[in-house]
């Protein structure tokens, strides 16, 4: 694997959500301990109620909108006038690309 993805998967590993094996590492023999050692692994990670913690493959959607959500408060607590709205994400976006340019 690529480097990146091997850490990703090493630190995964070490919160106990999976175990890995290295390509380098894989023979048939190495596969087979391996496949047997997890048929009675219990999983690390466990929410408050005990079940496997989730893990969210959807989160950048919802990073844009953390995103979004802190230049809101920005652009709110530079506004000196109470009776001014905050600016709208297209808003905040707009001006950011233009002062890109």
């Amino acid at each position: 694997p690529v480097e990146e993805q091997w850490i990703r998967a090493q630190r995964m590993a070490a919160l106990g959500l999976f175990q890995t094996l290295h390509p380098d590492d894989c023979t048939p023999e190495t596969l087979a301990r391996t496949l047997e050692s997890l048929v009675s692994v219990k999983p690390a990670a466990t929410s408050s109620v005990g079940q496997p913690a989730p893990i969210n493959l959807n989160a950048l959607p919802e990073l844009t909108l953390a995103i979004i959500n802190l230049l809101m408060q920005a652009s709110w607590s530079r506004i000196s006038s109470p009776s001014e709205k905050p600016f709208s994400p297209r808003h905040v976006f707009h001006q950011a690309a233009l002062q890109s340019f």
